[in-house]
């Protein structure tokens, strides 16, 4: 579920969706590298790109660096305080009362924190993922008793503490696990394409292979193919960073040209299952508007998005990728992806209004 300006802690299904995800998506890629590739001279040092990709940097708590964000006056909850008599704790009962929002920072991608840890259960309703901390809140009405938050604050600080260490431990397996599948995958392309170029050759005849630009001349371009098949017309993938700056209006210029847009905060609901939502986004828009930014390039969550709208194109669908840079240039991108960097892209220096008409002339083909 997603908060007014932040993301509800371990609210998403197992992490272990997303370790299966980049998984299949490393192997898929390996499987689609040309022989020349796997059997030249650069194999190894292509192989290691493309597991370091697809491995995660676990996120570290900062407990030396705890601050309080945010205190005052608000109308708290109170349906679950056992000393208060209800007949009926379903029912919101709201009254006066004192909070106080304590941040805990950390290093790391903070997407990986809205994920479930595979070892251990954690429930903290009261907290959310914001600006690269976990911001919990104290409330107390008509005042907070001092003597509580302590006891509160660090039995969640033990709590968040023992839920981190969970995950950092899950991410070390998982990057030790797709280093040796790729490895395992990669040996076998080898030993196939080395076996098969050895059976042309002892046939002592030329090959004459025809390209795979020649075999779709005479087919259908994929990418008009399902025009109608597609619930919206675009998926904005981005980081959370550039969505009051970038994402909302341009959101509301390509809605207000008649464009349906895919953008989290407007589709998810309470209890929805991100990764399963956000799949399904991915397979009912016709394009993925990429926002690429220096805070796109920090995270894993976005690279999830990015990985499923690559495998849309891999798999025949034509362009389904629109980047868009922000803040960044073509060194910048070539860092994160060589392929994304040499493509035509928006960018918003010139105003997102601009973008918006570029975008539109793809999109509506106008």
């Amino acid at each position: 579920m997603i908060e007014e300006d932040g993301y509800e802690l371990f609210a998403a299904n197992d992490i272990r969706e997303i370790f299966q995800r980049r998984k299949t998506d490393l192997l898929r890629t390996i499987d689609l590298l040309p022989d020349e590739v796997v059997v030249g001279r650069d194999a190894l040092a292509t192989l290691q790109s493309l597991v370091q990709k697809c491995q995660l940097t676990a996120p570290a708590l900062d407990l030396n660096d705890i601050h309080i964000t945010a205190q005052g006056r608000r109308q708290i909850d109170v349906r679950n305080d056992v000393y208060r008599p209800f007949a009926d704790r379903t029912q919101p009962c709201m009254v006066d009362g004192q909070f106080i929002t304590v941040a805990f920072p950390f290093s790391g991608d903070w997407n990986l924190l809205l994920f479930k840890p595979v070892t251990y259960g954690f429930i903290a309703p009261n907290a959310c993922v914001k600006n690269n901390s976990v911001e919990y809140v104290f409330e107390g009405a008509p005042a907070i008793d001092i003597e509580s938050m302590n006891r509160e604050k660090d039995a969640f600080t033990k709590r968040l503490e023992k839920a981190v260490g969970s995950i950092a431990s899950s991410i070390q397996a998982f990057n030790l696990e797709v280093e040796k599948a790729a490895a395992d995958r990669l040996e076998a392309k080898q030993i196939d394409a080395r076996s098969r170029q050895q059976a042309v050759n002892s046939l002592g005849i030329p090959a004459r292979y025809r390209s795979k630009e020649s075999e779709s001349t005479s087919l259908k371009d994929p990418s008009e193919k399902d025009m109608g098949t597609f619930e919206y017309d675009v998926f904005i993938s981005h980081a959370f960073e550039d969505k009051l700056e970038v994402v909302r209006p341009l959101k509301s210029l390509l809605e207000a040209a008649d464009c349906k847009v895919w953008v989290d905060e407007a589709i998810l609901e309470i209890g929805d299952s991100l990764p399963q939502k956000i799949d399904e986004g991915l397979r009912i828009s016709r394009y993925g508007i990429v926002v690429l930014s220096p805070d796109f390039f920090k995270k894993n969550w976005p690279r999830y998005e990015l990985d499923g709208l690559v495998t849309r194109e891999m798999s025949g669908q034509g362009k389904v990728i629109l980047p868009v840079w922000h803040n960044v240039d073509r060194d910048k991108v070539a860092q994160y992806s060589t392929p994304l960097s040499v493509r035509f892209a928006g960018n918003t220096e010139n105003g997102v209004e601009q973008l918006a008409q570029q975008l539109l002339r793809v999109i509506k083909k106008v």
